[in-house]
Order: C-alpha cells, then structure tokens, then sequence
C-alpha cells in the first residue's frame, strides 16, 4: 500500500487536554443505565476517550465519532445496544445520509421522510480527518433489533454496528463486534485507512450477515486479521451493491428512488490490501464487485477496480474463498488484482467453485500464485468465466482426493464460448492425483489466445482439454 499520504493521528491536536471519561459525563456502566448522551457529550470536549475496566456500557442512540476523535476501548469493555433501539451503534456525521450526485437533480421523494428536506441538506462536505477506534466489544444486540426496510433500504436501521462514511484517516484495530443484524461495519468513501484484528461472532445464527462492507470511493487502504465467522461475506470490496428501492409502509415507491444516492456509495475502489483472512464454516472469504446499479451512470461516477491485492486466507468456507463478481447492474472493468496464499478448505455442501470469476466480469490483469487447494469436496479448485487481458497463474498445486467424484470435470477452467484469454501464463502449476483419470482434463481452456508454459506437472493427467 502507498503509505505516503497516510494521515497521522495527533493526540497533541485534542480539543481538550487529557483524556476523556464517560464516567465523569454521567455515565453507568450498569449494562442497565442508557449511557448514549453522557458519551456523546465526552466525545464533543475531549478527542481521547478511554473506557476502562470490563464491564458494560448501555446505549439507546448511536455513539458519534467526529474528526480527531480517538475511542479507546479496553479489550473486554462493551458497548451495546438497547433492545428496540434499531440504530446504529457507532458511527460519524456523514453515516445514513442521502448523499446525490449532481444528475439527479431535487429528489423530491425525502420529503416523505423529511419534513422541510432541501436538497442543500444533503451535499457531502469535506471528509473528517484521524478518526481512531481500538479495542473493545461493540455489540449489536441483533436478537433484539429489527431492521426498517420499508424506508428504502437505507433511511431507516438496516442492521450495521459500525457505520461510517467519508473519512481521510482512519485506523480500526482490535475490536470485537458482536450479534450484528446485518452488517458487522460498513465503510463508504473513505481513504487512507487501516483496519486490523478484527473478530465478528454472534449469539444466534442470522441468515445474510456481512462481515466487513466497503463502498465505493474506497482508496489506499489495509484490512488485515479478520477472524469469527459470517453468514454471507466476511469481506466485500463492492463498488455498487445489491441495494434496491423499497416501497414505504403505505406501499408508496415514488420514482426518483431509483436515483443514485449513498448508502451504498456507487464509485471506483483502488489500492486496497485484504490480508489474514480466517474462518471456520464461513460463508465466503473476499467478494469483489466492480459494477453499476443503474444504467445512465457516468464513466466517472464508477470507474471500475484496480490494484486489489488478497493475500492469505485460511480456514473452512461453506461457499468459496475469493469471488470476482458481475453480479448486480453493469460491471465496470477490473483493472489489477493479485490473489496468493490460499490455504483454505470447503466444506462438504460448499456450493461455488472455490476461486471463482463471474461471466461478464472484465479483468486487466490477474494474477493468482501460492494456491494449495485439496479437492476434498466435489467444488471446482478454479473456475475463470470472465474475460481477462494477461492471467498468471504460479505455484499452484491442486491435489486430488480419492474419494471425490470428479467425472466431467477439470480442475482448472479458464474461459467460456462467450469470453476471451489473450495470454495466459503457467508457472510450477500442478494437478497431483495417485489415482489415473482422477480429472478428465486437468486443465479446460477456452477462447485462450496464447499460452506460454514452463515448469509445469500434471502427472499422467490429460493437460489440455480445449484450445480455441
């Protein structure tokens, strides 16, 4: 990652000398008594706070972080929602706002929402700079909360712990967060970030609950140690996501909910670093998803992906590990993307190939090196559907099960009737089986225009099945 234009925390900068305590404020941390305004009223005086100790602060209305803020959590101190609050636990200014780009002109629809709502109340200004959060449990209480889909997926609760939005400067290291309803933490137009060792896990079982969630506009950042387990993406890079407009509690959908508006910032992400991925029974490890939700948006409102590197995941996904996706609107190219150090397992009902790039998915360039897959389980090691210019694949080793069906397949697919390969490059690449036959074709390769080969070990496998 280019560190360069890093922001650095200054706690000299503090607004007031010292370190805050909520304690001081008001606050009890009973686990019982509403804490919301006392720690809020300390974040406004004192840029440090600090939470002591281990036991429970108690909130019914979000905890909001503002630039210079730094919270600073012991590792076992809680912060956690009400029953019935339905809101986010911690975020900033700019988090749940309809923030639209200039096309869509004066949405008149947020009057619904919004009494006296003029579109000047929702231009994005300048982002906040140094925001710092370390340590501690953020606990979403997701048993006892209810999302608010009716106010178009984004006005109202939609099940996030962590949001924030808008951010030059930021590092998040060492939390815990706990029984999301939705999203574990989303971030949306931020730059020059840093989060790391973070663990997500949760007293009951949710369908559909992210991990990590970061938006468009996403630059120059590092995510580093995430561990627990979600039940869709632990990880997700998505320039356009999956958003749609929902209808109102009296079934109205007017028309300009269709227009482009954050949450779920459309825009480019580049120069992001994914790295220590690890589950046990996960969902799926790292989604990528470069496209654009509605059709008229300007080539430089999203612009695509570029210079992703994913280095290191581990553990055992129900899915697969890494997904390059066209899934949603209209894929915008995906310039430079590293995957190396796979290590991870499938389990037995895993549904996807284990590396997989969509149909319609637009690659520059990808390369995909230290790859160890055993095929313990009836998913493909590497499915590449997507067009791509230049793919390197090096050191991969596949090593074939005994006991794995594996007629008609191939453990390597590149290319479809309806994509391209212009060069494809194969380094120290091995399918390694004790049985013969194991695979029909070690390698299935379509619409490849050019192969270049060296040290490579297919044993007595078929190496080539098709070369168009």
């Amino acid at each position: 990652m280019n560190t360069e234009n890093f922001v650095d925390i200054n706690p000299e900068s503090s607004k007031s000398i010292g370190i805050g305590n909520p304690i001081n404020f008001g606050a009890v941390y009973d686990g019982i008594t509403d804490c919301s305004a006392a720690i809020n009223q300390c974040i406004k005086e004192y840029d440090h706070v600090c939470f002591r100790g281990t036991a429970t602060a108690l909130v019914s209305s979000p905890i909001i972080v503002r630039e210079g803020t730094w919270l600073d959590l012991n590792p076992n101190f809680t912060l956690k929602l009400a029953d019935g609050a339905n809101c986010v636990l911690a975020k900033n200014k700019w988090a749940e706002g309809a923030y639209f780009s200039a096309k869509n002109g004066h949405p008149e629809f947020m009057s619904e929402l919004y009494p006296g709502f003029h579109p000047d109340d929702w231009v994005l200004g300048e982002p906040e700079r140094n925001i710092r959060i370390t340590g501690g449990i953020f606990d979403g209480n997701g048993k006892n909360s209810e999302r608010q889909d009716w106010r178009y997926g984004s006005m109202g609760y939609y099940g996030t712990v962590i949001l924030l939005v808008n951010i030059d400067g930021f590092e998040m290291s060492n939390v815990r967060i706990r029984n999301a309803t939705t999203y574990n933490a989303e971030f949306h137009i931020m730059k020059n970030f840093r989060v790391s060792n973070i663990d997500m896990d949760y007293d009951d079982r949710r369908l559909n609950i992210d991990g990590l969630h970061f938006g468009g506009d996403c630059y120059n950042g590092v995510i580093d140690g995430v561990t627990g387990k979600t039940f869709d993406d632990m990880i997700a890079l998505n320039g356009g996501d999956s958003w749609y407009p929902k209808r109102s509690k009296d079934d109205v959908l007017l028309p300009q909910a269709d227009k482009v508006w954050y949450p779920f910032a459309q825009g480019k992400i580049a120069d992001i670093e994914v790295r220590s991925i690890m589950a046990t029974n996960g969902y799926r490890a790292v989604r990528l998803l470069s496209n654009v939700k509605v059709a008229e948006s300007p080539d430089n409102e999203t612009e695509g992906m570029d210079n992703i590197l994913i280095d290191g995941i581990y553990g055992s996904y129900t899915v697969n590990s890494v997904l390059i996706s066209s899934h949603i609107g209209d894929t915008k190219p995906y310039g430079n993307i590293t995957i190396r150090n796979i290590k991870n397992t499938l389990t037995p009902n895993a549904c996807m190939a284990n590396i997989y790039s969509e149909p319609s998915t637009d690659i520059n360039n990808l390369i995909i090196n230290d790859y160890y897959h055993k095929t313990e389980c009836q998913q493909d090691p590497l499915v590449l559907r997507g067009s791509i210019n230049r793919l390197t694949l090096r050191d991969v080793l596949i090593e074939i099960s005994e006991t794995v069906d594996l007629t008609d397949r191939s453990a390597i697919k590149v290319g479809d009737e309806s994509t391209h390969i212009n060069y494809m490059i194969l380094d120290n690449v091995m399918v390694s089986s004790n049985a013969e036959n194991k695979y029909p074709a070690a390698l299935c390769l379509k619409n490849v225009n050019k192969i270049q080969d060296s040290n490579s070990n297919f044993d007595t496998i078929q190496k080539i099945e098709k070369r168009v």
